[in-house]
């Protein structure tokens, strides 16, 4: 789909949704800021393997809420209140297991 690096690259079907500002200041445009949070990443942060997807996102929801303003359910949704609430309590029941401490589930430890 995209891969960050230098130069960022995307297939042209994504095109239309980057060079469409009244659209990402709506529905957001978490793809890009995805791949663009990849470039933020400081090895400090991260705890690979778990972490490589994850800490990317802290970027995306900064841009959507401080740049776009689009709030971060709006803009993923696997950002709703209601999935992060089942997501954490889903981790805790399941025995706290880092092989299963990825992407969404670590967010949540960054997010806090």
């Amino acid at each position: 789909y995209m891969h960050s690096g230098y130069p960022i690259m995307i297939h042209s079907t994504s095109v239309p949704e980057l060079l469409n500002p009244k659209g990402a200041r709506t529905q957001g445009i978490w793809g890009i800021t995805h791949e663009l949070g990849h470039n933020q990443q400081c090895s400090p942060w991260e705890f690979p393997p778990h972490t490589t997807e994850c800490t990317c996102n802290l970027w995306s929801v900064y841009v959507h809420e401080e740049v776009l303003g689009v709030n971060r359910a709006k803009a993923h949704p696997d950002m709703t209140p209601e999935k992060r609430k089942s997501r954490t309590e889903d981790y805790a029941k399941g025995g706290r297991n880092l092989d299963t401490w990825r992407i969404w589930t670590a967010l949540e430890t960054y997010m806090q």
